[in-house]
């Protein structure tokens, strides 16, 4: 209570934030469980932008752009560092919202409130640094398959003793990926946002979350420069002039 009390009070605080509310809601998405959003989603349903346009001052990312992504498939987004890569999840999540057009996911309307399927789970390129360990985070989390993401951590290589006894601060980068990464697979979701997950990751790790993807528990959208992952992919798409391209 605490905790989102805490999150609650900086978000009140910053002036002019058209979207706090909605930031607030969604940016610890990944503390709650997943279900009770889980009937606004089915299989074979898209994300589908509809005449979206938005712009960083001089960066046009997206430019009266409009597409649908299959939700059961696996995409890699690709592009150049800076492009806009990550804009894309946070305009799919409401995070950012449209200077122009509308992004539909699974029906629902990105920014709208309380309309954000929860059976989607995005994870963000940085991760959370909390000062308790990935034991009290999965419990909090998913307090019916905390042990089965304890399981996914093991599978990625942590210890019992990093899971149960070591502050997720204090972990490395690749260790603290792995404790989001293995709540990821954990929560079942019907579709995934992975911003760079492996990019802290080691090669055996790396080569886990390939495997991981390619048994296709869900769909995803992966924004990643690591090769190992391409053989999850059933399509790669690029980010660049305005546009998201299919190779």
């Amino acid at each position: 209570g605490g905790f989102f009390a805490a999150v609650k009070s900086i978000f009140a605080l910053i002036p002019g934030f058209a979207t706090a509310e909605t930031a607030e809601r969604r940016l610890f998405e990944l503390l709650k469980a997943p279900g009770r959003g889980e009937d606004n989603l089915s299989d074979g349903e898209s994300i589908v932008f509809s005449n979206v346009s938005f712009a960083y001052d001089e960066l046009t990312v997206l430019k009266d752009y409009s597409a649908a992504f299959d939700m059961s498939a696996i995409y890699i987004l690709k592009g150049p560092n800076g492009i806009g890569k990550s804009t894309i999840f946070r305009l799919i999540t409401g995070l950012l919202v449209c200077d122009n057009g509308v992004i539909r996911v699974g029906g629902a309307e990105s920014e709208r409130k309380n309309s954000f399927p929860e059976a989607v789970f995005y994870l963000p390129q940085d991760d959370y640094d909390f000062s308790f360990t990935p034991e009290i985070l999965y419990k909090m989390a998913l307090p019916d398959g905390a042990d089965g993401a304890a399981e996914y951590a093991g599978i990625f290589g942590l210890s019992e003793a990093q899971i149960q006894n070591t502050p997720i601060r204090n972990l490395s980068g690749g260790d603290r990926k792995k404790v989001f990464l293995a709540l990821a697979f954990a929560a079942k979701p019907k579709f995934m946002l992975l911003d760079e997950p492996a990019n802290s990751l080691d090669a055996q790790s790396r080569e886990v979350l390939a495997e991981l993807l390619r048994r296709r528990m869900c769909g995803a959208i992966i924004i990643t420069h690591t090769e190992e992952l391409d053989s999850a992919a059933d399509s790669f798409i690029t980010l660049g002039a305005g546009e998201i391209t299919y190779e």
